[in-house]
């Protein structure tokens, strides 16, 4: 039953959208299989000025723990079949569970599964819940309503509503961001908790780049009401790392271009260098469907070989002169 109460006062550790007519984003809370995010928790700061081209300067907040988020393809036997990705999260106790989906409005929440709990607890979004709309541009709105069922422990509905009311400069501990937009975010749900009556409320300030899928920061700010009063609960969260992990290496992105066309790989821009790379083409299940060993040059078109079928994959490159300085490349063949 304490599950059910977590998730109506947690329900995301990171919720939704970014950036300016144009600032806008295709990516923010839609992660790819493998990526590995770690953030720092902080104390509560005020969200500062609203509006167009603003300087928030976060560089003073005080870091009390931090969290490391992964996500995984759909695990045989999941409680949510038609999950895209899943987020894990180890509290401590164990691993909590949670299941997104993505469609053509989005990113939906369908649920968590807390394997601390014997049996494990399973609370659903039963008509699911958008948690993040996409693409998503500078002064869009979105609003969706949902039911949570969390078994004997109890049920709850709400509604979520989302505005990228804000755009400018990010100034945090550990970089600063520019082009950022600002979305506030108010998650609401009214239920009942092993038969009592529960209010949670949640106000979130987030900013996103264009080019991250995790939150750069989060402002939370929590509102619990029960019977015997209300707790507010604050904390900020931002973020240290975004990477994607294969084969239990972390790959940070590659700045230069790449293209898949027929069996070909074709490469741009890389650096110009006598380092030897060694190149790997890896499919969305985690084979490696081609590997050979380059040089240093700026153009590269590469006959692999091997009939590369329409669909996602990561591209792999080593620096054999370097040893552990790896990136990745994600290419889409239509």
């Amino acid at each position: 039953m304490k599950k059910f109460y977590i998730y109506l006062c947690m329900a995301v550790i990171f919720p939704t959208l970014q950036l300016h007519a144009q600032i806008s984003t295709l990516v923010a809370e839609k992660y790819d299989i493998g990526i590995v995010a770690k953030v720092n928790k902080a104390g509560y700061m005020p969200p500062g000025t609203m509006g167009s081209n603003q300087i928030w300067d976060f560089t003073t907040l005080s870091v009390n723990d931090s969290i490391k988020m992964l996500y995984f393809g759909n695990m045989a036997g999941s409680p949510f079949p038609d999950a895209s990705v899943v987020r894990v999260i180890d509290n401590g106790a164990g691993n909590v569970y949670t299941f997104y989906k993505h469609d053509t409005t989005g990113v939906i929440q369908l649920g968590i599964l807390d394997s601390t709990s014997n049996p494990p607890d399973t609370i659903k979004s039963t008509n699911n819940k958008l948690i993040m709309k996409l693409p998503f541009t500078y002064n869009n709105s979105f609003t969706d309503t949902f039911d949570v069922d969390g078994g004997v422990a109890g049920v709850a509905n709400g509604i979520i509503s989302g505005r990228s009311e804000s755009f400018g400069e990010l100034r945090l501990p550990n970089q600063t961001y520019s082009n950022t937009i600002r979305v506030h975010i108010t998650d609401s749900m009214t239920g009942t908790l092993s038969g009592n009556p529960v209010t949670v409320i949640r106000s979130s300030y987030v900013w996103y780049s264009n080019d991250k899928s995790t939150p750069l920061l989060k402002l939370d700010s929590t509102a619990t009401t029960t019977a015997t009063g209300t707790i507010v609960t604050q904390a900020a969260y931002y973020l240290v790392s975004e990477s994607l992990h294969i084969r239990n290496r972390e790959l940070m992105a590659l700045s230069f271009k790449g293209s898949i066309s027929g069996n070909k790989i074709i490469l741009y821009n890389m650096p110009q260098n006598d380092h030897q790379y060694e190149l790997s083409l890896i499919n969305i299940s985690g084979q490696t469907i081609y590997n050979t060993i380059i040089s240093g040059k700026q153009h590269y078109s590469l006959n692999t070989g091997v009939d590369i079928t329409p669909g996602i994959y990561i591209l792999v490159l080593e620096d054999l002169n370097s040893p552990r300085t790896a990136g990745a490349l994600k290419l889409h063949k239509q």
